[in-house]
């Protein structure tokens, strides 16, 4: 291994990092070659890593409640998953899907029924 190397890339990385005085001793105007180590392997595995592009819409976490039995949280879901339906059209279909699905839940009563219903009739109105 050739350490004339391996510490030029350390000094370069000293020159371009703007030091934070928590690192610095006081006086010092240089990082140490410990931290200057760090700062390069931090970097290196950051740019070996993967990004990920894998997006989950927001209305899928929402959708879960609407198996819930509590009134309240199947209402705000159903509110909720409106208002991303009028506002983002292109999930206006898949949610229309789920609240359609949602009207052949046998524990829901008439009032949830008829909530149902209206919201979708409003989503249908904006669509």
């Amino acid at each position: 291994m050739d350490f004339s190397k391996q510490f030029a890339v350390i000094n370069k990385l000293k020159s371009l990092v703007k030091i934070p005085r928590s690192f610095r001793r006081h006086g010092e105007t240089q990082i140490s070659e410990d931290i200057a180590k760090k700062i390069q392997k931090s970097s290196y595995e950051k740019s070996h890593q993967e990004t990920t592009d894998s997006f989950t819409p927001p209305y899928k976490e929402i959708a879960a409640q609407l198996q819930v039995t509590n009134e309240q949280i199947f209402r705000a879901a159903v509110f909720h998953l409106t208002d991303i339906a009028i506002n983002r059209k292109k999930y206006a279909e898949p949610i229309l899907e789920l609240l359609e699905k949602s009207l052949e839940d046998k524990i829901r009563t008439k009032e949830q029924l008829d909530y149902v219903r209206s919201k979708i009739m409003q989503i249908k109105q904006i669509k």
